[in-house]
This record gives structure tokens, C-alpha cells and sequence, in this order.
């Protein structure tokens, strides 16, 4: 197994007010609950997971891998994998209606370098500005949005006090402002990146340029009911610039040998309301993503002569709206979604997708709970309508969940399938789990209609790369496992967590051919400890360390002879995903001291 060693400076300028920090929480115990109805299967970030977890980077996409099911693909992007389902098939949203990716540097570890559906190098949403993120599994009952895999629901934090602050971290430099009143609140932050500072510095960090900036906003208002109204709006902007190798005994992959510009744009503004007694709500949110990315061969700017240039462009453009109102013990929820996307010079492509949500949740008796959902679900390109059903039964320690989900087709796959229609890909998810004093967990997804084609491009793995004919079919795919977790205080002043996944994760042909997807990893396993060493009441120094280790994601094997008589690298396609990487594996360490002065932390 080979380790990665990181080494994260911090240093916070300015006071932290105790509702940020809380120090008597020693052990900063993980939450896994949710807002109305406090799920077991949806995660819960608050500020003190972005205060304390190692390797966060101020980035809730890597605060998830410490939790059972969860891995990435690499260490260059936040990919979002649970359960070994495709990364692509997760969402954004903020107070419950979705966004476009808000990620900067789309591209940032993708094989072709092409932009990503869902990922990127860092969030443009930053953990100084974050209240809390909610990530739900796609069995929850609460479950929101366009998407298969899970949704990450970002909530903006509170002001405290009138306050500037300055944040100096690894990533980036932010500045701020926040201010309270009687019945209002605002918070703004700023921030550059790192590398975009060393780089006006004149530091050289090799072939590539890498810079962001993004700032983010929120007012909130309360009415005479005590609800809250909000205003928010956020813009991101990023740059990569990736010069060629000029020493061939460098080259490793094509891209060693391009000359490539990538402009990635980001943006956000909403209101949101929320009633005091929780029973009512509204989102309503626009949001827009432009990338551009140019690429040819060539050295120091120069092309190659014969060569031809590429250029690839994506406008997104995404008007949401989210409402519920709870009545008793029935609960009804309206998603609504309008997306205008293009892609090159192709026309806009217009996307509607309506889910109106039906929730009965009843305590028939005191250790026995039954909730029954139902979605009916429309969208334009498609013209379906479903019903997607879901049912989740609970029993004093034991919890079984059971629902359908679908989502609508990407615009990429729209591109590429020309006059034919595809249909809404969808998924069945069921779990059953058992809780005290280990939490133990089987799952089973069931994936079906996912687009593919004759030449091994499927939508279920290659999430950036574009199927090579306009031939596409609905295939299926089964990921089941098991994931156990356990955690205990070694000490008063010290905590173990360990969890771990095994899974399978196979794809079907419609001549019943099987095979291992890229995702496939075969297990998953973190392990975190957490230390707090008290040199007084007001002094404190919190270690946290944590390791997470995975099977090595699946690729098709190279052929060798073909690729040494063609020149480039040729694949083996028979059988697919034969071949496995190596484990990928990290270790992670984190320093906090903590000086507390009155109300202040």
C-alpha cells in the first residue's frame, strides 16, 4: 500500500465566537440525522467537522470519506463515490433545490481532463461560510432532487457577532465580514487561491498555472413568526493552465503534450423561507456554469505543425424551486426544475423535470414506525410520467428502507445519441440495517436504463468521456454490500471510530454478459482517532488523525501489441474493466490548539 503525507498550515486571524467552536465537545461526536425527520442514512457536516476532521480543506466532499460507504477517486478531485455508485449521479442543492456544479476546476482529475458532471478541485462554497451540509443516500425517504446516487444539501451558516475575519489556509486566503441586528444577519467572505498568489509571486510550480476566486453572500430576515427569510448569491471563477513537457522521457500520458487553457465559471443567487415550527418552506434558486477548455499539441505555446486544435464549451443555465408543507402527519413536497444547456456550438437543449412528493409518516405504535411516499415524476425530453413509490419500516433497532428513483438524461448524453430517444435512467434501492451496539447495514442498488453503446462506453464509468457512435441501449447494473460501524471513548478525552463496506458492483449486458465496473473497489475501510490534551480550562490541543483505505478502482487492460503498432494506446475490450489498480490509500493528521478567552474560542 503506498501512503500520501500531507502537511496542512493554518492560521485563523481574528475571534471565533463560541457557537463556532465547541470546545466542551471533546470528542465532536459525528451526527448522522436529518433536518425534519432525522434519518439514519443522511449525513449531517456542521462547523465543527470543518474545525476539526483532517484533510477537510475547508471542502465538504472530503469531510465525507470518513463516513461508512464513502471514497473518492483520487486525490486531485472531491468525487463523491458511496456505495461504489457512479460519482456523476449526485447533486447540489442549497435549502433543498438544486444548483449546477459548484465546484471549481471542473476538470481536476478526470482522465481526459475534461470537465466533470459533479466534481472538481475544490467547492466554491468555502467551510467558512458553511452552516451545514446534508448529504442523503438514495434509499432515504427524504431524498431530494434529479439524481440516483445521493444529493449534498448546503445550508448557509449564521452571523454571530459584528466581526471581520481573515483566513490564511492551504487552498486559499478569505476575508469577511458579518454583522446582526435585532431581526437580521449578513455574512460575506472572500477568496483567492494559494497557488494564484505564489504564481503573481513569480513561484514556479511546474507545468501548470492553477488559480480560483469566489466570494458568497447571505441576508436573512425574521418575519413576526419568528420564521426566516434569506437572500443568498455566490460567483467563482477558475483558471488552468497546463503547459506541454518538453523532455519526451516525461510523457506518461497524452496530455504531457498539450498545450491546454480551461476557463471554469460559477454562480449562484436564492431566497429561501422557513417557518419557525418547521412545517413550511420555499427555495427558489437560479444558478449558471460556463467552462471553457482549449487544447492543442505543441511546446511553449507553439503548436505542432499539422496538428488540430479542440475546443470544447458548456453553458448551463438551472431554475429551481422547492416548496413543502407539512399537515399532520402527511407531508407534500413540489421539486421543479428548468435547465437550458448547450454544448459546443450545439443548439440550447431545454430540460423540464416536475417531482410532486406525497409523505405519510405514522407511529403506529410506540417501538413500530411506518412511512409511506410516493413521487409522481415528469419530464420533458423523455415524456414519462411515474410514480416512484418508497416505504421505510422501523422496529425498535432495526430500520428497512425501499424506494425508486430516476433522473433525468444529462446533456452530454442528449449530444451524443442524435435522433434517438433515450429513456429516464433510473435506480431501486433497498437497505436494512441493525443498530446497538454496532450499526450493520446491508444495501443493495439496482440500476437500470444507463445509456451504452457497442464500443464499451457506459454511462455507468466513463462520466467524462463521450461515447464514440450514436448507437445507445439501456443496460443494468447491481451494487450490493454490507458496511458495519462502531464507535467507542478510549479514554475521557479520546474517541475510535472504525467503519467499513464490502461490496460488488457488476454491470449487465442484454446478452447477460457480467462484469465489474470501474467502481467495483471490493471494500472500503476508515478508521479516526480524536485526542484532546487540556493544559488548562482555556487551553487545548485536539489531535485528530484518520485513515482510509479502498480496492483499487477497474480499468480495460492496454494492448500492448496493438498500441505498439498503431503508435497510441489501444484498449482491450474483452472482457471489460479486467484489470485493477492499485489500492488507493491515505493517511491524514491534524493539529487544533485551541485558546479560549470569556465567550470566545
Amino acid at each position: 500500500m503506498k501512503f500520501q503525507w500531507t502537511i496542512v498550515l493554518v492560521i485563523i486571524v481574528g475571534g471565533i465566537y463560541a457557537q463556532d467552536t465547541l470546545i466542551q465537545e471533546t470528542l465532536l461526536p459525528i451526527e448522522i440525522m436529518e433536518s425534519r425527520d432525522q434519518e439514519k442514512e443522511v449525513i449531517r457536516l456542521q462547523r465543527n467537522h470543518f474545525l476539526s476532521y483532517p484533510a477537510s480543506f475547508d471542502d465538504p466532499s472530503r469531510l465525507l470519506m470518513k463516513f461508512p460507504g464513502f471514497t473518492t477517486l483520487n486525490d486531485q478531485s472531491n468525487f463523491i463515490i458511496f456505495n461504489g455508485m457512479p460519482p456523476h449521479y449526485t447533486k447540489w442543492s442549497l435549502y433543498g433545490a438544486e444548483i449546477v456544479n459548484p465546484n471549481h476546476l471542473s476538470n481536476a482529475g478526470t482522465i481526459t481532463d475534461r470537465s466533470s458532471r459533479s466534481a472538481g478541485g475544490v467547492n466554491m462554497l468555502s467551510g467558512q461560510v458553511i452552516g451545514r451540509m446534508d448529504y442523503t443516500s438514495p434509499s432515504s425517504m427524504n431524498h431530494i432532487g434529479d439524481a440516483m446516487a445521493g444529493i449534498s444539501d448546503i445550508q448557509f451558516r449564521q452571523s454571530y457577532r459584528d466581526q471581520q475575519f481573515i483566513n490564511l489556509g492551504l487552498i486559499g486566503l478569505e476575508a469577511g465580514i458579518e454583522k446582526v441586528g435585532k431581526r437580521t444577519s449578513f455574512l460575506f467572505n472572500y477568496r483567492y487561491s494559494t497557488l494564484g498568489i505564489l504564481n503573481k509571486l513569480g513561484v514556479d510550480l511546474g507545468e501548470e498555472e492553477i488559480s480560483y476566486k469566489d466570494f458568497s453572500t447571505r441576508f436573512s430576515v425574521k418575519d413576526w413568526n419568528h420564521g426566516m427569510l434569506s437572500f443568498y448569491g455566490g460567483w467563482g471563477k477558475s483558471n488552468n493552465y497546463h503547459s506541454a513537457i518538453e523532455d519526451p522521457e516525461l510523457w506518461d500520458e497524452v496530455k504531457d503534450l498539450q498545450e491546454i487553457r480551461y476557463a471554469n465559471d460559477v454562480g449562484f443567487i436564492g431566497v429561501n423561507y422557513s417557518s419557525d415550527d418547521g412545517v413550511t418552506g420555499l427555495t427558489l434558486n437560479h444558478s449558471f456554469k460556463e467552462e471553457i477548455r482549449e487544447s492543442s499539441f505543441g511546446l511553449n505555446g507553439s503548436q505542432v505543425e499539422g496538428s488540430v486544435p479542440t475546443f470544447f464549451r458548456l453553458d448551463e443555465k438551472l431554475w429551481s424551486l422547492m416548496a413543502f408543507r407539512q399537515i399532520g402527519y402527511l407531508e407534500i413536497t413540489q421539486f421543479l426544475n428548468y435547465r437550458i444547456s448547450s454544448i459546443d456550438l450545439v443548439d440550447d437543449f431545454d430540460q423540464v423535470m416536475s417531482r410532486t412528493r406525497l409523505n405519510l409518516d405514522l407511529d403506529l405504535t410506540n417501538l413500530l414506525d411506518l412511512e409511506l411516499q410516493a413521487d409522481v415524476v415528469y419530464d420533458n425530453y423523455s415524456e414519462q410520467w411515474t410514480i416512484e413509490p418508497g416505504v421505510k419500516v422501523s422496529y425498535q433497532d432495526w430500520e428497512s428502507r425501499a424506494r425508486l428513483n430516476s433522473m433525468s438524461i444529462t446533456p452530454e448524453l442528449y449530444y451524443f445519441s442524435g435522433t434517438q430517444k433515450l429513456q429516464r435512467p433510473g435506480s431501486f434501492n433497498f437497505s436494512i440495517s441493525y443498530e446497538k451496539p454496532i450499526r450493520i447495514e446491508a444495501f443493495l442498488h439496482l440500476l437500470y436504463n444507463v445509456p451504452f453503446n457497442e464500443d464499451f462506453y457506459s454511462d455507468l464509468n466513463n462520466q467524462e468521456v463521450n461515447p464514440l457512435s450514436f448507437t445507445l441501449e439501456g443496460q443494468e447494473s447491481f451494487i450490493y454490500g454490507v458496511q458495519a460501524q462502531y464507535q467507542f471513548n478510549t479514554s475521557s478525552s479520546s474517541s475510535l471510530r472504525l467503519n467499513g463496506t464490502l461490496l460488488n458492483n457488476k454491470a449487465q449486458l442484454d446478452d447477460g454478459q457480467k462484469y465489474d465496473n470501474t467502481y467495483a473497489f471490493g471494500h472500503i475501510v476508515n478508521a479516526q482517532w480524536i485526542k484532546t490534551f487540556s493544559f488548562s480550562n482555556n487551553k487545548h490541543l485536539k489531535l485528530s488523525s484518520a485513515f482510509h483505505w479502498r480496492g483499487g478502482e477497474r480499468v480495460h487492460s492496454i494492448d500492448y501489441v496493438s498500441s505498439s503498432f498503431r503508435g497510441v494506446t489501444t484498449y482491450d475490450y474483452n472482457p471489460p474493466f479486467a484489470e485493477r489498480l492499485t489500492d488507493y490509500t491515505r493517511l491524514d493528521l491534524r493539529l487544533n490548539y485551541i485558546i479560549g478567552t470569556g465567550t470566545s474560542k
